[in-house]
């Protein structure tokens, strides 16, 4: 399913304090302020860029083997995400964007040597990105919470044991959906601001446990992951 947001929808979901931290400011008061409203400015510029999509669907039918989900024939390879998937009703894979506009005008904006206002812009795209999964997997969320049911945290690849080869499943998961992202043979996405993963639609009474990111760091194999918690 093809889903498209409207931008002040989106504006609405902007963690502000995220996009700091991008951008390496502890505390914006300490800045000057011609500085905060040049950032206010490249906020509001991104919003205007943003050609937000979102292409996802859901899987009924699925099997697990051993650290192995199977859906639709399309192997997913990671202990955690089986672990979630043995409790799990259906699973969601999706890949979204922020489009291609907003990368365009930080490469105009870094050929004119403009380097602050690139690198605001490019923190923006970054965080409207995650804004738009926040938003999609509310949107989602909202009508199970009625049912009691609710969704998991959403696992990218890259993220705790699952490695960034898993992409090429979730591109073959969503195959006839997708038209907007391109999957380059080093699994990296075109265009850059976007997103791909899963999760996961489980009762109510667990989704505090599987909301959780950290739950299974003492079982997953990649002992090298910066967000691993002993």
């Amino acid at each position: 399913m093809l889903l498209s947001y409207d931008r002040g929808e989106l504006a609405e979901y902007l963690n502000e304090e995220e996009l700091y931290k991008y951008l390496r400011v502890p505390d914006k008061n300490l800045l000057p302020p011609e500085v905060r409203i040049e950032i206010e400015e490249e906020t509001e510029k991104a919003l205007e860029l943003l050609n937000p999509e979102v292409v996802y669907k859901e899987f009924l039918d699925f099997d697990i083997q051993n650290d192995v989900i199977l859906i639709s024939g399309i192997p997913i390879n990671s202990h955690i995400l089986s672990r979630i998937a043995i409790d799990s009703e259906s699973i969601y894979a999706f890949i979204l964007t922020a489009g291609k506009e907003i990368e365009k005008e930080i490469e105009r904006l870094n050929s004119q040597g403009r380097y602050f206002k690139s690198q605001v812009l490019d923190a923006c795209g970054s965080v409207y990105v995650e804004a738009l999964a926040d938003l999609f997997m509310h949107n989602i969320e909202s009508p199970l919470l009625r049912m009691d049911y609710s969704l998991s945290a959403r696992y990218s690849p890259g993220y705790c044991d699952i490695s960034l080869e898993q992409q090429s499943s979730i591109f073959a998961l969503l195959k006839d959906e997708n038209i907007s992202v391109i999957l380059t043979d080093t699994f990296q996405m075109i265009p850059e601001k976007s997103i791909s993963g899963l999760f996961f639609k489980v009762r109510s009474e667990l989704s505090r446990r599987y909301k959780q990111y950290y739950i299974f760091c003492r079982e997953c194999k990649n002992r090298l992951c910066k967000y691993y918690k002993r």
